[in-house]
């Protein structure tokens, strides 16, 4: 499992690795392509931008495709997954190792919701949410807000059938209750 760099939102909110460590209780995968988990200053809970995409190639494989002139090195970080290969034969799925980026607004989040549960769980579901836009567009080459809303779903799904282990997985949510509500609403 690949180490994701939250850094960002741990200085904002010294619980938000738990919200990462939750995330990938949930699935182990979800996070493989995310290397950075950045800070969100305003607007929505969350944002995945292929803008903020990095590839990282073996430099003799991309010196070859950069020397065809078919792409520059920043469309080389934008180009989905899928076109790439599909356009360059040459490249092996094990040659490209994504290295993105995802936002969550901490800020926000603290300020909407009041215990320390729900703020994980709030957090948790956002990265969920940013990463599988993300998934999907390397995937498929496009992404959908259903898509994304429905991971959503299904995480506080998860998070509702597996409270107790959840508590006692992390001793500092242990004598917290969860708002009903924050789960509710994403169902």
């Amino acid at each position: 499992m690949k180490q994701t760099d939250e850094k960002q939102i741990d200085a904002l909110y010294n619980k938000a690795r738990l919200a990462v460590d939750l995330v990938k209780m949930y699935d182990p995968k979800l996070l493989d392509n995310i290397s950075t988990i950045a800070d969100l200053a305003s607007g929505a809970y969350g944002l995945y931008s292929s803008g903020d995409n990095k590839k990282i190639l073996p430099q003799e494989t991309e010196k070859s495709i950069l020397y065809w002139g078919k792409v520059n090195r920043h469309n080389l970080d934008t180009i989905p997954e899928k076109t790439l290969l599909q356009y360059y034969p040459q490249l092996k799925p094990n040659d490209i190792t994504p290295s993105d980026t995802i936002r969550v607004n901490v800020r926000r989040i603290l300020r909407e919701f009041q215990s320390d549960f729900d703020r994980i769980i709030q957090i948790a579901s956002t990265i969920v949410h940013e990463a599988t836009h993300e998934m999907e567009r390397e995937t498929t080459g496009k992404t959908s807000e259903t898509t994304a809303y429905a991971a959503e779903r299904k995480f506080m799904d998860w998070v509702k059938a597996n409270l107790k282990n959840i508590q006692a997985r992390f001793p500092e949510l242990a004598n917290q209750q969860a708002n009903p509500q924050v789960i509710q609403r994403h169902i």
